[in-house]
């Protein structure tokens, strides 16, 4: 018995009787084989489009293995940002896919079609919470500021504050003795 040249499938000679077995192994061996190509085309699947049309729409890479400058879209966002020195020198009427910086203010608006809308976050500092600065630790804080000490209560803390000092360059005396 020969075997196919590419599968190595049994192909019996013109005068072998022929094996069920042989059959069966070849069988199982193209259903595999089919599988696997119909799997792949699965993952190839172009949803109806024609494989030509979408294989236009690819990029072609350099010599270099980038993508074509010339093929990638346009990222220059840079255009659709006006900066001007002041809010009153925007135009009366601006441009609403356009956003608008006022430098002197440091704020950015984007025209709605009617009137400049601020884009700008809008930083609040207080004594409520979720603000800049939370405000329960921001009032704690300035209350803790805020206490007067009397001459002694400076004194002791002064006190203490030399001796923590002394004992930091006591211990890093020994260390490094």
């Amino acid at each position: 018995m020969q075997k196919t040249k590419n599968y190595s499938l049994n192909k019996p000679e013109p005068d072998d009787y022929v094996i069920v077995g042989d059959l069966n192994y070849n069988m199982d061996e193209i259903d595999k084989l089919i599988k696997s190509i119909n799997d792949a085309l699965k993952v190839l699947s172009t949803n109806g489009v024609s494989l030509l049309d979408l294989l236009k729409k690819k990029a072609d890479l350099d010599d270099k293995n980038k993508v074509l400058v010339s093929q990638l879209p346009d990222l220059d966002v840079y255009k659709d940002v006006l900066m001007f020195e002041a809010r009153g020198n925007f135009p009366s009427s601006g441009d609403v896919k356009k956003l608008y910086i006022d430098k002197s203010g440091a704020k950015i608006y984007r025209w709605n079609g009617s009137s400049y809308i601020e884009l700008s976050p809008q930083l609040k500092i207080g004594e409520v919470k979720n603000t800049a600065f939370d405000g329960a630790r921001g009032k704690a804080l300035e209350d803790a500021m805020a206490k007067i000490y009397t001459k002694h209560e400076v004194d002791e803390k002064l006190a203490k504050l030399k001796e923590e000092i002394s004992n930091d360059v006591i211990e890093q005396i020994l260390i490094y003795s």
